[in-house]
């Protein structure tokens, strides 16, 4: 059991244990054989005991919580290469893949791998410092948005550039997801444009768009449907799009969809 949720269990346990205490304590009550003579000290004796009831449990929760470590901080100088981090991933092999503004982070739990322009990491440079997104894939994978679309291959621990159309010249990538049952990975940019790719092969399959005028914008969404179909998120509404392009509209009500 983790650490944290094995805390929680002893806490509550002793919370239980302090509740049947002062249950019990409540029963043994000391009654005065003439309550007129003493029932100031009676009271006096309730209200005390009824302080140390919750000084107890009170006692017990600071104990608790002290021993425990809800949340951690990991900083620049414990290796991240950023403090503004846009995306997380966790891969099935277990790592933390973290998306920052000056390159990439794989984190094993101890340690964070840097990599960027400038990575010491041999073939594992990224040759983009901003990454955008992440979408794991099998096996250890990793599919990146940074600039354009780039797969990592984690059995040759390497990088590779896929070259894509763009609507422009200033588009990235902005959101990437992928349909596992159909291999397919669909990516969507700032611009508007719509990649799939073959998961396999790293070939483009199919190129769309979105309707004129309504550009992905800073902030997109990107699900895929059961029926291999896609949601876009944009900054008009939402739309439906299929491999063959066929495409509908959705809320368009002048307000952004950031996620689905």
């Amino acid at each position: 059991m983790p650490r944290r949720l094995t805390g929680l269990w002893a806490s509550s346990v002793k919370l239980i244990y302090a509740k049947w205490f002062c249950e019990l304590a409540n029963g043994f009550r000391f009654h005065s054989p003439n309550p007129k003579r003493s029932g100031y000290r009676f009271r006096t004796f309730e209200m005390a005991w009824r302080f140390l009831q919750s000084a107890l449990i009170l006692s017990l929760l600071t104990t608790s919580a002290a021993g425990q470590e809800f949340f951690h901080n990991w900083r620049v100088e414990d290796g991240l290469a950023d403090a503004y981090v846009g995306d997380i991933e966790r891969d099935e092999l277990g790592y933390l893949w973290i998306a920052t503004r000056y390159g990439l982070n794989r984190f094993d739990g101890n340690r964070f791998t840097w990599f960027g322009e400038d990575s010491s990491a041999g073939l594992l440079n990224l040759g983009n410092s901003r990454v955008e997104c992440l979408a794991a894939g099998t096996d250890g994978d990793m599919w990146i948005g940074a600039g354009e679309i780039k797969f990592y291959d984690s059995a040759k621990e390497s990088f590779t550039t896929i070259r894509v159309p763009l609507q422009r010249p200033d588009e990235i990538v902005k959101k990437i997801a992928i349909d596992q049952a159909r291999s397919r990975v669909w990516a969507v940019g700032n611009r508007g444009a719509i990649w799939c790719l073959d998961a396999n092969s790293l070939e483009l399959i199919a190129t769309h768009s979105l309707a004129d005028g309504q550009t992905g914008g800073s902030r997109v969404s990107l699900y895929v449907e059961p029926d291999g179909r896609i949601l876009v998120g944009h900054r008009l509404g939402m739309a439906r799009i299929d491999l063959d392009g066929n495409y509908k509209e959705f809320a368009n009500v002048d307000t952004a969809v950031t996620e689905i």
